[in-house]
């Protein structure tokens, strides 16, 4: 039987959004800013905020952000800041209206105020300030870079248009242009071109001389020409040329499905808020600056539907899993900074705990100097209601791995899985390095196994309003949660890594003890949480973990993770040898190894960092991964795509080294049916950690980082 293998990417791109030639959009203020905002728009590096007689700039350059992705020697280049405004001096308050609309929407639950969040805001393509002053109007337009233009009624006064410039460092006219600097860049507005309209059509435009006119901070149009008894558009036009500094928008995390084949992805955004103030200040890099957004595509990925942005303004957010129940609800696992993250009345936890500060490596650019909890997030089926919301945490830092033996890949510190239970429940595998977090009554393990951190696993309701079972499950070293899955009876396997000699053990384990370095471990828990009933070791005695879960129709249990060790492969099952992913096969009870392979390069070292894993209905298995030179930013310097095997009808038989790679075996993994790469050619796309998904059919839903490596 010949399976399908589908590609859904969500490519959650670090390109520069608003630049000319590229097309902004303008979201409507339903509570989400300060009520004099009407519309924002995103700019290279920042966003521009559109209010009754002002534009509002806020830009970022340089520092972490700008190096997202990439290995760099040297440290990277302090991040600046600035806001300056351009007011419309003696501007009536002007009415504004959206035109283009876009297909879809954005919801925006930011901070703990419900009173400041904003569902089903409008999207549009143009937006226009009517009697800005008398008989003059205001349009900006996004559909072609970021242009705005003055359009004057017939015997309107163009001397009336006024623009005075609050809180950049400096203003000039050179050429023609006007130049506005700021400590995070410089802003220009192009000379300007106007013309009377004599009818309709390009024919019709009557080219009418203007210019700049600059006095102190004050900016007004000299018009030479003009018949005032024509309508006459002036039309300058923004750009951000000498801007230098990052256009990081939103890096890939999470990716999943609905039962319509919809596309869900999510990532960590750079969320610009209003500026509090104008003129130069500090990005708040280590605070309130990084959100969760979602998004939601249709089945053949040709619209947007909609996007929602979850955070809180004192400190960063991370996505680590998604997944969707029969009713087309979002459930969402973040790890969160912030002691004001959306949560709903009546929820389990409406505290934030934190913890010591957490810094990551290169690459990420941001950290949690606050520490984290773990968050959990239910959304309605558009997405425009927080069904639920709620802190899980303790005094220790929790929902993010820091074990410096169990981070390997670039993105091991935020992996970990939602998942829903047969009554569809949301089960979570996470992490923590604290020894009060909840635990329930009765829980298999309800202390703190020792190390720096524990694997935590827990299940509640619907609602978030109840822990209906929580246990740790560690030993003296440190330990990880990642995968997540059950079998035909609700029982609970759960995933991760280990260096812990005597993590707890059930059952008959296939492998009853640590195999040394670092292992993988697999735990099966009642359908309720309460009796661990069986466990095993997985492993060699150099490096090796597993990342994620899966049952087959028979209840078979398979995993798959990376090694550096001489991995055991079963004869007549498809192999690379010397490779360094595995995928193994156990019997339900864990009390039995069936069988086990390796695959990748053959060269001995990682080839590629595990982001989804599947075995199909009909029992094929499927896998998905990245590697490449972003990996080198974890304890994977040599990471690769180069050497990977592909099948004669791959999608994308070559790579650059630095691409997604991905393949089905047939079932029992006796050969390869197919494999291919899929990347661009200039771009070292990858993941920042989370879990994407295939579903039973064997469509894969992946998210990606894509554009770091271009800039």
């Amino acid at each position: 039987m010949r399976p399908l293998l589908s590609i859904a990417l969500v490519a959650l791109t670090t390109a520069a959004l608003a630049t000319e030639g590229h097309r902004a959009s303008f979201t409507e203020n339903k509570g989400q800013w300060p009520a004099n905002v009407l519309y924002r728009t995103l700019v290279p590096g920042g966003a521009l905020f559109i209010e009754r007689d002002a534009f509002t700039f806020t830009l970022v350059q340089g520092g972490p952000l700008a190096h997202h992705g990439h290995t760099h020697p040297a440290p990277a280049e302090a991040a600046s800041g600035h806001a300056f405004r351009m007011r419309f001096e003696g501007a009536g308050k002007a009415t504004g209206t959206g035109a283009h609309p876009q297909p879809h929407y954005e919801n925006y639950f930011l901070g703990a105020d419900p009173q400041a969040w904003g569902s089903r805001c409008s999207v549009f393509g143009e937006v226009v300030l009517h009697d800005l002053y008398p008989g003059i109007d205001l349009r900006i337009d996004g559909r072609d870079g970021l242009k705005y233009e003055f359009i004057v009624r017939p015997g309107a006064d163009p001397g009336a248009i006024r623009m005075r410039f609050e809180g950049q460092s400096a203003i000039a006219i050179k050429e023609g242009r006007l130049h506005i600097a700021t400590s995070a860049g410089e802003v220009v507005d192009e000379q300007p071109e106007s013309w009377d309209l004599v009818g309709s059509g390009p024919s019709s435009q009557h080219a009418v001389r203007s210019a700049f006119q600059l006095h102190e901070d004050r900016v007004s149009f000299r018009i030479d020409g003009h018949d005032p008894l024509l309508p006459l558009i002036i039309d300058p036009t923004l750009t951000f040329g000498s801007y230098s500094g990052s256009s990081a928008d939103n890096f890939g995390c999470s990716a999943t499905y609905d039962g319509d084949g919809a596309l869900y992805g999510a990532g960590t955004v750079f969320g610009f808020g209003y500026p509090a103030s104008l003129g130069a200040f500090a990005p708040a890099f280590n605070g309130g600056t990084m959100d969760t957004g979602i998004s939601k595509w249709s089945p053949d990925g040709s619209n947007l539907e909609w996007s929602t942005y979850i955070g809180g303004s004192t400190g960063n957010e991370s996505p680590h899993s998604l997944v969707v129940n029969s009713n087309n609800e979002l459930f969402a696992l973040c790890s969160t900074g912030s002691s004001d993250f959306p949560t709903t009345a009546g929820c389990f936890d409406a505290s934030f705990a934190g913890g010591p500060a957490l810094g990551f490596g290169v690459g990420y650019g941001y950290s949690h100097p606050s520490g984290t909890d773990i968050a959990i997030v239910h959304l309605s089926a558009d997405a425009s209601i927080l069904l639920g919301s709620t802190y899980v945490g303790g005094t220790g830092d929790d929902g993010v791995n820091f074990s410096p033996a169990l981070v390997w890949n670039y993105g091991d510190s935020f992996r970990g899985e939602i998942a829903l239970d047969p009554s569809e429940h949301p089960v979570i595998s996470t992490c923590t390095t604290g020894n009060d977090l909840p635990v329930t009554p009765g829980a298999p393990q309800p202390f703190f196994g020792g190390g720096l951190q524990d694997a935590f696993f827990f299940r509640m309701n619907p609602a978030l309003n109840t822990m209906e079972w929580a246990t740790y499950y560690g030993g003296s070293g440190d330990d990880s949660g990642y995968g997540v899955q059950f079998d035909t009876n609700g029982e609970v396997f759960f995933t991760g890594g280990t260096v812990s000699p005597d993590l707890p053990m059930a059952g008959a384990p296939a492998m009853g003890s640590a195999a040394g370095d670092v292992d993988g471990f697999i735990a099966r828990y009642t359908a309720i949480g309460t009796t661990l009933l069986s466990t095993t070791y997985i492993g060699t005695p150099a490096y090796d973990q597993t990342y994620f879960v899966q049952l087959d129709t028979n209840d078979d249990v398979f995993v798959v993770g990376q090694t550096h060790g001489a991995y055991p492969v079963t004869p007549g099952k498809y192999t690379n040898l010397g490779s360094s992913q595995f995928i193994h096969k156990f019997s339900h009870d864990l009390g039995t190894s069936l069988w086990s392979t390796v695959i990748g390069s053959g060269q001995g070292d990682e080839d590629i960092s595990p982001s989804a894993f599947l075995v199909s209905n009909c029992g094929q298995i499927y896998f998905s991964g990245w590697g490449g030179t972003t990996n080198g930013n974890a304890q994977a310097g040599n990471s690769t795509t180069f050497g990977l095997p592909v099948s004669a009808d791959a999608f994308q038989s070559t790579t650059n080294g630095s691409d997604f790679y991905l393949m089905v075996l047939e079932p029992e993994a006796v050969a390869l049916n197919y494999a291919t790469f899929f990347g661009g050619a200039f771009s070292s796309e990858h993941v920042d950690g989370g879990t994407s998904r295939f579903d039973k059919n064997g469509n894969v839903y992946q998210a990606v980082c894509a554009g770091c490596g271009s800039q």
